[in-house]
């Protein structure tokens, strides 16, 4: 997509990634961002306000694209719920290991970034969980409401934990995920 089909929240949100892939958040300044943007500073603050809300947009957006990732091998999964867990969690790790914003939260450590997620007015896990376990449902609308809750629940919680201790390269953590869950899966989504 062209740069000027972008609206400027797009671009400014893009800018600030791109910047967290060499530096830390708490040296990401507004001016650097809108500098990146193309924008000025002022859209900028009359976009996101703060710097805090750009941080919040910015990790809600991410947060976005690896639901959605999850959500298309859902969809592609046509059924197969054991396929469907194993493709969207292998999904899911693959799109964290190459996130600057993953990184920047689980590699570096960045208190700044860090308490966006554990601190600040967004529940990541929450809105994570209900998001999963409604893409889940409309797959397999069958399934208890209860099972569904319990399984997105555990797999965002899973999956984060994974994205932030990774496993050895050796090792096939979605297969190993589907062993472990498989069982759930298929009693509680069938086949």
């Amino acid at each position: 997509m062209a740069t000027a089909a972008l609206s400027a929240a797009e671009r400014l949100l893009n800018a600030a990634r791109e910047q967290l892939r060499d530096e830390p958040w708490a040296t990401v300044t507004m001016a650097a961002v809108a500098e990146g943007a193309g924008v000025s500073r002022q859209t900028l603050y009359k976009t996101f306000g703060t710097r805090e809300h750009l941080g919040q947009a910015l990790l809600l957006r991410e947060v976005e694209s690896f639901l959605s990732a999850v959500e298309h091998e859902l969809a592609a999964a046509e059924g197969d719920a054991d396929h469907a867990l194993e493709a969207a969690f292998a999904t899911f790790l693959a799109g964290a290991r190459d996130n600057p914003l993953v990184r920047a939260i689980v590699v570096d450590e960045d208190p700044d970034l860090l308490a966006l997620v554990i601190t600040q007015e967004i529940d990541v896990v929450g809105f994570a969980a209900l998001r999963l376990a409604a893409a889940i449902s409309e797959r397999w609308p069958q399934a208890s409401a209860s099972d569904v809750g319990l399984l997105a629940d555990n797999l965002v919680r899973l999956a984060i934990s994974y994205a932030a201790f990774p496993a050895q390269a050796t090792r096939d953590v979605p297969g190993e995920v589907r062993s472990l869950l498989g069982p759930f899966v298929t009693a509680a989504l069938g086949r």
